[in-house]
């Protein structure tokens, strides 16, 4: 579960490396001048009334990974009796499969940090407790049998010296990129795991539907940069926000992690983080605002521009080299015209407007991996 609370000591790294903790009143304009959709201002709204969605068609996710690899840990989640393991992990996953019985609910781990043992006797825990409640199966899935994770080259970035709360941020996107391409889910909602839990119709209301046809995703509103992680849905409509979440959201933070482990990586000052890691926690927190920026590139909604050319973005030429690969996420190299009005490269504030969101009840996150 990621700490929400981690937020303040952002803004201290903004102040370091110089970068401004306030919004951009350019996107706020741009928005409000409706000049990221060819459509009307409501059309989100304007979306029939929502049907229950097939069988099948959205799946639930919740993640533990524990910081350390512990054989003497009785569960998953490091509970000291089965008791202890509903109360603070299960009973809210029930409750949310209870609300949503057309879904299926998956509780993602790491099989390198959790015994066979302790994987055995959690499922255990969940099969006996099936007659207590009526909803959607609830699945254990190990993170390991994800591609990205299998292969080879990426096997350090998801090693207990990388910072869990690193790992858990990029493999949580990881997941979803794969369950909605490969998995046959067309929605792939993830949520913290003390998040108070939603039914079927508060997920998918007629905002909500709306805006996941027009950009594939949706996000909890709040946090330094207008959004949060601890909530979102992800679907499979929208190709273009699938192909802006693997290039720049997992590409990018897997060299990224590699940069920083072989002390690479470095801030606006172009000087090596140290401790080499310490940055990874919030990295890719920080790199959504880019992601955006490429994902309406895509959508042909601006014109991306590279810095380092003075020229318009080419994938094919420029590659992730504009994206700062070996520096901080405001290290960036790219700025994004919109009506040939320029939006700053980085910018806290920036995705109020900017990145489609929702109110959920998203608390501040008591528990914390364990160390």
């Amino acid at each position: 579960m990621i700490q929400r609370n981690r937020l303040h000591w952002i803004r201290v790294i903004g102040l370091l490396v110089g970068v401004p903790c306030y919004g951009n009143p350019l996107i706020e304009l741009a928005y409000q001048m409706n000049l990221f959709s060819d459509a009307s201002p409501n059309q989100e709204q304007q979306v029939s009334s929502v049907q229950p969605i097939a069988n099948g068609g959205y799946c639930i996710n919740f993640m533990w990974v524990n910081r350390h690899n512990n054989p003497e840990q009785l569960y998953i989640f490091p509970a000291g009796s089965e008791q202890e393991l509903k109360e603070k992990f299960l009973n809210n996953i029930y409750a949310w499969a209870s609300l949503n019985k057309n879904s299926t609910i998956f509780i993602w781990y790491d099989g390198n940090f959790s015994s066979q043992a302790a994987i055995a006797r959690t499922n255990a825990v969940i099969e006996a407790d099936k007659n207590k409640y009526v909803g959607a199966q609830i699945i254990l899935k190990n993170v390991r049998t994800l591609p990205v994770v299998q292969d080879k080259h990426n096997q350090v970035v998801f090693a207990e010296n990388v910072p869990v709360y690193f790992r858990v941020d990029l493999l949580r996107v990881i997941a979803a990129v794969y369950m909605v391409t490969e998995g046959k889910f067309q929605y792939f909602v993830y949520g913290d795991l003390d998040m108070k839990p939603l039914s079927e119709k508060e997920l998918f209301d007629t905002e909500t539907v709306g805006k996941l046809r027009k950009y594939g995703i949706v996000m909890a509103e709040g946090g330094s940069l207008g959004f949060e992680d601890g909530f979102y849905i992800i679907s499979n409509q929208n190709k273009n926000l699938l192909e802006a979440l693997n290039f720049v959201i997992i590409e990018l933070s897997i060299i990224r992690a590699k940069a920083a482990l072989e002390k690479r990586l470095t801030n606006a000052s172009n000087r090596v983080t140290v401790p080499r890691t310490e940055v990874l926690q919030q990295i890719i927190y920080d790199t959504y605002p880019s992601m955006f920026y490429y994902f309406f590139y895509l959508e042909k909604k601006g014109v991306l521009m590279n810095k380092m050319t003075n020229l318009p973005y080419d994938k094919t030429k420029d590659g992730l080299n504009p994206f700062a690969p070996f520096q901080y996420p405001s290290s960036i190299q790219l700025e994004l015209l919109i009506n040939n009005n320029k939006v700053d490269s980085f910018a806290y504030g920036i995705g109020k407007g900017l990145i489609p969101t929702k109110k959920v009840p998203l608390p501040e996150a008591l528990l914390e991996y364990n160390v």
